[in-house]
């Protein structure tokens, strides 16, 4: 009690300006100390916010990802099936109609492939397109334009026994940008006996990564 008198008495018998300094002093102590505590929650909170936002977007390309996956495999295993049929000569281009029937089934349930190229070893042609509901086809006994300067028969030829996803182009059928995922088989012997394509439109693509949704 007595030290509080004391100070208490200093205090009150100080000088005006001497208990204007130390009332200055007190609430620039008081002002740093509440600035230091905001900051730090601040920090902390952007800190929180930074990681929440990472992981989010974090998830989102997984998710993308994933999505990507699923829409590669399927595409990648209908090719290997043409692959084998066509190994064992049941695409058939000399037989068009059963060849149409086998490979119609695969737009029909399949709705990111757009058209559906096949090319024989004697560079006869199958294409099957959607436009909507409507499936056309058209076939040609030869190429209007040398095969070779279309980069998915090309790319197919060069990648033996994988699927060669091309870059963006205008497909000459659909009239749309699309992008091409195409296989080649061979022969035992290792002669080029046919190519498959499947086209999927840019459009079908920006719709699978709206459907994510990246922050």
């Amino acid at each position: 009690m007595g030290t509080r008198n004391t100070i208490k008495d200093i205090f009150l018998s100080s000088p005006r300006k001497i208990k204007r300094r130390l009332f200055r002093d007190v609430l620039l102590i008081l002002f740093f100390t509440i600035s230091s505590i905001l900051v730090l929650i601040l920090m902390e909170g952007r800190s929180i916010k930074n990681e929440v936002s990472a992981q989010v977007i974090s998830d989102s390309v997984q998710l993308l990802g994933d999505r990507f996956q699923d829409f590669v495999r399927p595409v990648e295993n209908n090719l290997h099936i043409f692959a084998q049929w066509g190994t064992n000569q049941k695409l058939n281009l000399n037989d068009v109609d059963r060849t149409i029937s086998m490979v119609t089934p695969f737009l029909e349930i399949y709705s990111e492939i757009s058209a559906i190229t096949i090319v024989d070893k004697d560079e006869k042609s199958l294409i099957l397109s959607r436009n909507d509901s409507i499936i056309n086809t058209s076939f040609q006994d030869k190429p209007k334009q040398p095969l070779k300067s279309y980069p998915w028969y090309e790319g197919a030829l060069s990648h033996k026994q994988q699927v060669y996803w091309s870059k963006v182009s205008i497909d000459p059928y659909l009239h749309q940008k699309t992008i091409t995922a195409s296989l080649a088989w061979f022969s035992v012997e290792g002669s080029l006996l046919g190519v498959a394509s499947f086209s999927i439109t840019v459009d079908y693509l920006l719709k699978l990564i709206d459907e994510v949704h990246i922050p």
